[in-house]
């Protein structure tokens, strides 16, 4: 509180996009964003109605770890 708005986001826009870390961070964090936002597209394409998109991300990164538990013997 008391501080510049304008600096504060430039601030921010300079941290997450033009730094190698940052841009590492931001995709790291938007990631489940965007797989999620083109699960809700493909349905709306085929005239699905789908409000559960949330769940279907939340069991998909559960059974990715249990898929990722289970085989043993992958490479490195």
């Amino acid at each position: 509180i008391g501080e510049d708005p304008v600096l504060t986001y430039s601030v921010m826009i300079q941290r997450s996009l033009f730094s190698y870390s940052g841009i590492l961070k931001t995709l790291h964090f938007a990631a489940p964003l965007i797989l999620t936002g083109l699960a809700i597209a493909i349905t709306f394409k085929a005239n699905i109605f789908n409000m559960g998109v949330e769940g279907q991300a939340v069991l998909g990164a559960f059974f990715a770890g249990v898929a990722g538990f289970s085989f043993t013997r992958l490479p490195p």
